[in-house]
């Protein structure tokens, strides 16, 4: 296991006292009471009903037991919020099955995509999965008392004081796994720290992503003896490319061997006319070159095909070459379909990661460089901060502050294959260099288990 923040975990013996702790833990119990209750006739009103309904207000799937005819082990119950928690709870899930075969998991999940995915990757071989329980005392009760797990583990940044304050009345142990407090949210958490701190100094464990993270949750009153530092297992959740899967991804595209190729992922608002007027410079220079666009949210689509065509770029969508074939005449792919970027980035020689020119925090650059891509990204990267300081310390990846650079280092790597091959192996060492923080989680799991 990485090395602790503080002291080795150990397990809060009594909750702290102190002029008004108990009527603050009232106050906060009361307050997200009212928000959990709120939300139950809500979520009906939404057309949540049938199974998701019954699981928002705790039925969860009845599990008896500790184990199943083919398990037998203690019970973790993991909740992730949407899809990219759900990537790592399986990854921490995995590093716990290489420690402790026997041990089950059971997996909630808040969003109906979450859930979504969660049950893609994790198949039969969790003990169960369900929607999140409102955090409301009668609600998380009744899930408490189907799923029966031994330690409750939440994903990042799930700290809700019902659940942690049921868990806690009945002796279950609650780790913070893959924990993350953002530099840029910490000043609204601080406004209210007494109620955070109460909530807090019940949890057995936090096991954090970095320092910094570590440090900002304990100004909120974490205990410190009680954090660890393990890293980012998002990391370890990434894809690898196998061999041919290259090759696959420019068949879908009909893109033939030599054709130079570049993807603009994930784009905003605002990006997008900067990477087309890139491309339109490109093709004086590579007249064959194709840009692979994809923008960060589907329902843009037909506005960036406008602005494709007022830049005097053909485009076609990738449903229809699909459908059709690609149109050589058509130097932009659009992308139009959901959940297909990672698989994309491998049929390109160059990488842009967006929403990072436009200040939106960035988007992970991890993914073009598994497929050994030079990895470029503008200056704001401040939710992927470590992935692009990794990047960048091992050669891979390069920030470009406009689209003039843009331009220039895209037409760089396409023009000079050999160093783009050579960037995209550091970029590629860099991912490796950032495995193993699943397995530092997992750890600190398997000592409140066994």
């Amino acid at each position: 296991m990485r090395e602790p923040f503080a002291n080795p975990l150990q397990l809060p013996e009594s909750p702290p006292g102190g002029p008004g702790a108990g009527l603050l833990s009232g106050l906060w119990k009361g307050l997200a009471s009212v928000a959990g209750l709120a939300w139950g006739p809500a979520a009906v009103l939404a057309g949540r009903e049938g199974a998701e309904r019954d699981e928002r207000l705790g039925r969860v799937p009845a599990l008896s037991g500790y184990g199943s005819s083919s398990r037998h082990g203690p019970r973790v119950w993991i909740h992730a919020s949407s899809v990219g928690e759900a990537g790592v709870a399986h990854a921490v899930a995995r590093a716990l099955w290489d420690m402790a075969p026997a041990t089950e998991v059971f997996v909630s999940a808040t969003t109906s995509t979450g859930l979504a995915r969660a049950r893609e990757i994790f198949g039969d071989r969790a003990a169960g999965t369900a929607f999140a329980p409102l955090d409301a005392p009668f609600a998380v009760a009744r899930a408490l008392s189907r799923v029966r797990p031994k330690v409750l583990a939440m994903v990042e940044t799930e700290i809700w004081p019902n659940w942690l304050a049921e868990a806690r009345r009945r002796g279950i142990p609650t780790v913070l796994v893959n924990g993350r407090l953002s530099g840029r949210s910490i000043s609204r958490y601080l406004a209210v720290r007494p109620l955070f701190a109460r909530a807090l100094s019940g949890m057995s464990a936090f096991s954090m992503i970095s320092t910094g993270d570590a440090a900002r949750i304990a100004r909120l009153g974490a205990p410190t003896g009680r954090i660890f530092v393990g890293g980012n297992a998002k990391y370890d959740d990434l894809a690898r490319p196998r061999p041919g899967d290259r090759e696959g991804a420019r068949d879908l595209l009909g893109l033939s061997p030599g054709t130079p190729a570049w993807v603009a992922g994930s784009t905003r608002t605002g990006e997008e006319e900067a990477v087309l007027a890139v491309h339109r410079r490109l093709l004086e220079a590579l007249p064959g070159a194709v840009l692979i666009l994809a923008p960060r949210h589907l329902r843009r689509t037909d506005r960036v095909q406008a602005l494709a065509g007022r830049a005097g770029l053909g485009v076609q969508r990738l449903s229809k070459i699909r459908a059709q074939g690609r149109d050589p005449g058509r130097p932009v792919i659009l992308v139009d379909t959901m959940g297909e970027l990672f698989t994309l980035y491998g049929a390109a020689d160059a990488a842009f990661v967006g929403a990072s020119l436009a200040p939106k925090g960035g988007q992970n650059p991890l993914e073009p460089a598994c497929w050994g891509l030079p990895v470029l990204f503008g200056p704001h990267m401040n939710d992927f901060a470590e992935a692009k300081a990794v990047l960048t310390r091992h050669g891979g990846g390069e920030t470009v502050a406009q689209a003039g650079e843009l331009y220039a280092r895209v037409r760089h790597f396409l023009e000079n294959p050999r160093e783009a091959r050579e960037t995209g192996r550091r970029a590629r060492r860099a991912v490796d260099s950032l495995a193993g923080a699943a397995e530092a989680h997992a750890r600190v799991i398997a000592n409140l288990l066994y």
